[in-house]
């Protein structure tokens, strides 16, 4: 009987011991900090964020591999491999396009540690709202009503004060005429496709007062114009011709293509003629 209980204390106490040792041999990342708030303002083409860690445990911890939820956002690392006490950095950068409003953007971080493995790290950023344009995607169909469309552009940003001056096209298929309905305060776009136009994709560029850096870096003074394919037999046929109201929608997860079967999205970057 004594004999039992000493074995019993025994392997007790190597379990103990076998807990201690797995818990000093640990292989983990400590970091700085998870989540960056930024700010942007007018002209900035991205904005950029760090994120630094330190190996605190005792084993080498490897990096294997680092996602953004967006093609939107990168990140770099210098290395893979952290031995304990080595420290890095994740240089990360966020590219606003025509984004407006709040923003959140992740990007993961996978390591070979059994304590941590997976980290997620997150940028957010407040993008200010220069011009509100409804719609920002307006389309038609080839061989269907081809009637101008009207786009209404309101100006948020009070100082500096925004002035639109003319609209341009990236090709001569749709035409844009614009007119002033408040001078630096709103605004109409007419749209109209030009006779004879075959499938295109117009980027139309509202020029402003603002120096031509600041201008060009913004795609938010752009609406997107598209001429389509004639709808199929095995395409629904309830759809009106009226133009798709939407803004860009930042997406968390991905970007992606709308197929030129359906009605268009706007995360999808026009092809200049």
């Amino acid at each position: 009987m004594l004999n039992k209980q000493l074995s019993e204390r025994v392997w007790f106490i190597v379990i103990i011991f076998a807990l201690a040792v797995t818990q000093l041999a640990s292989a983990q990342l400590a970091w700085e900090q998870r989540e960056v708030e930024l700010d942007s303002k007018l002209g900035d083409e991205a904005v950029e964020a760090v994120f630094r860690f330190t190996n605190e445990g005792d084993q080498p911890v490897t990096i294997t591999s680092i996602k953004s939820s967006c093609g939107c956002a990168t990140a770099d690392l210098e290395e893979k491999v952290y031995k304990p006490g080595d420290s890095g950095q994740v240089d990360a950068r966020f590219i606003l396009g025509d984004r407006v409003g709040s923003q959140s953007k992740r990007i993961v971080v996978r390591t070979d540690s059994e304590d941590s493995p997976i980290t997620t790290l997150t940028i957010k950023v407040d993008i200010p709202e220069v011009m509100r344009i409804r719609p920002r995607l307006v389309y038609w169909r080839v061989g269907e009503a081809q009637d101008p469309k009207t786009v209404h552009i309101e100006v948020m940003q009070q100082e500096p004060e925004v002035r639109i001056l003319h609209a341009q096209t990236s090709s001569d298929a749709i035409s844009a005429k614009l007119q002033t309905k408040k001078d630096g305060k709103s605004y109409e776009l007419i749209l109209t496709p030009n006779e004879n136009a075959g499938v295109s994709n117009v980027t139309v560029r509202l020029v402003t007062d603002l120096p031509q850096e600041e201008e060009e870096s913004f795609r938010g003074f752009r609406v997107l114009a598209r001429l389509l394919p004639r709808r199929s037999s095995t395409e629904r046929t309830d759809a009106d011709n009226q133009p798709l109201v939407t803004d860009k929608v930042a997406d968390d997860d991905q970007d992606t293509m709308a197929p030129q079967t359906e009605e268009p999205s706007v995360d999808s970057e026009p092809t200049r003629q």
